[in-house]
């Protein structure tokens, strides 16, 4: 099957810890293309993300790598650097990579 599983993915926002940053997620080109948009309000929680849960292990070992491609307007030099995290792990242990 071609394209993400639309229904699979979800946004989080530091809400959850009385932030106010926002976060929107849509497929484009036939759900070829993930586009995940948002603002970041370090008022708060300072995060914006895009999670999806597996209930089975992946096999990866095909691929070569992980393509990310990450736009984010200008900002001042006051201003705290973009950050991204990429996690990866089984549900049922704390060790990420």
């Amino acid at each position: 099957e071609l394209g993400w599983d639309t229904s699979a993915w979800r946004v989080q926002v530091d809400g959850v810890m009385g932030g106010r940053s926002s976060g929107y997620l849509k497929f484009e080109e036939s759900n070829q293309i993930m586009k995940f948009t948002g603002n970041i309000n370090l008022n708060g929680g300072g995060f914006s993300s895009v999670r999806r849960q597996y209930s089975d292990a992946k096999n990866l070992s095909e691929y070569s790598g992980i393509v990310v491609n990450v736009k984010t307007s200008a900002s001042s030099l006051s201003s705290p650097p973009l950050g991204l995290h990429l996690q990866l792990h089984a549900s049922y242990t704390n060790w990420g990579f």
